[in-house]
């Protein structure tokens, strides 16, 4: 970490258990770097012991003026640079703006999200809204995010476009097949094991996509709860993909 000013408290009890706990840190003109090498060693361990432990460095409250964070993980072939500044926005409380790539993948995006206090909260829904452009593709979402690492619950607008949906997915570690040239919009929710993309409509190559769809991952093999006719082609060789399931 380097900054031209550092303002921040650190929890006595934390460290005496072996825990990083900031209170509050205020940052002007801040460079962060969070990096895992090609032996999977996190440089914001402070122990070696600690390495396999899920107890990260916390910070209660963060602001950030004119901010950097640069995210290095070589083993996913991931390096993306973040310019962040948080705001007086009662609902955005950063707005943030990025490039680099992720799995090798060419990113660039913006947006705005809550309060940073509050990205580790894992039960209270986060406000996010962003853009970006992903390899050939491009994603839109405006709404909330539970738990933003394990994605526990879901509620957003949710667009994407680009020439094959499989280049997307795989930034995402999703899995999907090759497409023509495709455009969908619609909102998406996940509650506990399903997800749902409701009022979707767009286009895959020359079809047109409208409807409802919702797939219940619960069992062993994802369930198909229901869907638009106009979609049943795709979506099972969606679920193929994923599972060999035909």
């Amino acid at each position: 970490l380097a900054a031209d000013t550092v303002i921040f408290s650190v929890s006595l009890p934390g460290l005496l258990v072996g825990r990083v706990i900031f209170p509050h840190v205020a940052l002007g003109e801040a460079q962060l770097l969070l990096q895992r090498d090609a032996e999977g060693r996190r440089n914001w361990v402070l122990r070696p012991e600690d390495e396999k432990k899920d107890e990260p460095v916390l910070v209660h409250e963060l602001t950030v003026n004119r901010g950097r964070l640069d995210v290095k993980d070589v083993p996913s072939d991931t390096d993306v640079a973040l310019d962040l500044q948080t705001t007086g926005d009662s609902t955005y409380g950063v707005a943030f703006a990025g490039k680099g790539r992720i799995k090798g993948i060419p990113l660039s995006g913006k947006g705005a999200g809550g309060a940073l206090m509050n990205l580790r909260d894992r039960s209270s829904p986060y406000p996010l809204s962003f853009t970006a452009a992903i390899g050939k593709g491009s994603v839109t979402f405006e709404g909330t995010v539970t738990g933003l690492v394990t994605l526990s619950a879901v509620d957003r607008r949710f667009g994407v476009s680009g020439k094959n949906v499989s280049t997307l997915a795989d930034a995402l570690d999703l899995s999907f097949p090759n497409t023509a040239p495709y455009k969908v919009s619609g909102h998406l929710r996940r509650e506990g094991k399903l997800w749902s993309y409701n009022e979707f409509s767009g286009t895959v190559g020359r079809s047109d996509l409208r409807g409802e769809l919702s797939v219940d991952f619960a069992g062993k093999r994802p369930l198909l709860a229901s869907w638009s006719r106009r979609v049943l082609d795709w979506v099972r060789l969606t679920l193929w993909s994923w599972t060999g399931w035909p």
